[in-house]
């Protein structure tokens, strides 16, 4: 029996996906506004590549430095998250944590730069620097905790907020009252490794007498030619990036594989069912304090080598500072 209901307009299964999906970018300004943007930059990297203001060499340099600079924005926001995923409240005084490990470390160096510990026995001066630092920002780190966090645990979520904003005002002024606004430079290194391997690298006299000491790890910058391509090759945007693959390596299997990290997804999940569960909430806490603290105090040794990093702190956190003392 033939019906007499008219025919129905059907799209093809690949019309009605692409219609589904301008609807949905239509539908929310953000995703159009971040689809013009994304074609704005294809139109800027096209402009550039017909030009010739911009070159392979250039953009594989730049791709370097964004990947290194990029892990290094990805373990300070991993402490964020940390803090964050556990008490539901953004740590304001986070970049202090960072800021007190940068400045403990530079007097540390800095006395084992005028001992001759720092050229005698650099890896063991770096380590001690290293360690220094972050116990100095784990210290901080705990303190914020326990003083100005655990009290105000169970307060409304707008409390806590406004009590790390002004623990990070506190700290900024603690650090300006003993330190002063002025930037502070870290010594300059040089690490020599695999002398072996690289045989005409760090050629110089020492005492006198001439070798060639290898690969400067830290301060070192070579020329060197990849596939055609010129380029000038800084050994620390590569330990940079592969230290903090490292590190977030060693995160994920802490938080997923440790009966600690395990304690640390239930607090997150509820705080309450996880006591009932006998699982200790404020240790569980300090710890993720103490992890976001590390992992902001690794960060201070990464940009540019240790000659660069004073002019790296001064960029995040010297502005707010000499505004203050002005």
């Amino acid at each position: 029996m033939a019906s007499d209901s008219p025919p129905v307009a059907t799209l093809p299964p690949q019309a009605g996906i692409v219609t589904r999906s301008w609807g949905a970018i239509i539908r929310n300004p953000l995703r159009l506004i971040g689809l013009i943007f994304v074609a704005f930059l294809i139109y800027v990297a096209y402009s550039n590549l017909q030009s010739g203001a911009f070159t392979i060499e250039r953009f594989v340099r730049q791709m370097i430095f964004g990947l290194a600079q990029g892990s290094i924005y990805a373990l300070i926001a991993l402490g964020y998250t940390l803090v964050y995923g556990i008490l539901s409240m953004i740590n304001f005084a986070h970049s202090e944590v960072f800021m007190t490990g940068a400045y403990i470390g530079f007097f540390a160096i800095n006395a084992m730069d005028q001992s001759g510990l720092l050229e005698q026995q650099t890896f063991l001066a770096l380590g001690i620097t290293m360690l220094v630092g972050i116990l100095a920002s784990i210290t901080v780190a705990v303190s914020l905790e326990r003083i100005a966090y655990r009290p105000l645990r169970g307060a409304p979520r707008l409390v806590p907020l406004i009590t790390a904003i002004g623990a990070s005002i506190a700290l900024q002024q603690l650090f300006l009252r003993l330190f002063g606004s002025a930037t502070r430079v870290y010594p300059r290194v040089n690490f020599f490794v695999l002398p072996g391997l690289f045989p005409y690298l760090g050629c110089a006299e020492v005492n006198g007498v001439p070798g060639c000491r290898g690969l400067d790890l830290i301060s070192g910058s070579y020329p060197v030619e990849f596939m055609g391509l010129e380029l000038q090759v800084q050994p620390i945007r590569f330990l940079v990036f592969f230290t903090a693959l490292i590190l977030m390596a060693l995160l994920w299997f802490f938080v997923r594989r440790t009966k600690i990290g395990k304690a640390m997804r239930a607090v997150a999940e509820d705080k309450k069912t996880a006591a009932l569960m006998g699982i200790n909430v404020d240790r569980v806490i300090v710890v993720t304090f103490v992890l976001g603290a590390i992992l902001a105090a690794m960060v201070i040794f990464f940009p540019r080598g240790l000659a660069g990093i004073a002019s790296d702190v001064a960029g995040l956190f010297g502005r707010r500072k000499r505004e203050a003392a002005a």
